[in-house]
């Protein structure tokens, strides 16, 4: 399972083998990437942008 850490250090776990959760991504910069949990709305997390890009495994865009 992939697992990157965010910019304080903690572990963030993006996928789980065992179930189809998703990320919610809300902003995006030069380095960065900002998620939110679609769950748990509350929980925001930022990434750096490479390990996103290295342990992305599906990416769905919707318009609304």
């Amino acid at each position: 399972v992939p697992k990157v850490t965010d910019i304080y250090g903690n572990e963030i776990k993006l996928t789980n083998p065992n179930s189809s959760h998703n990320w919610t991504v809300i902003g995006v910069d030069d380095d960065m990437v900002t998620l939110i949990n679609p769950w748990d709305s509350e929980r925001e997390v930022v990434i750096y942008k490479d390990d996103f890009m290295d342990t992305a495994t599906e990416l769905s865009f919707h318009d609304y």
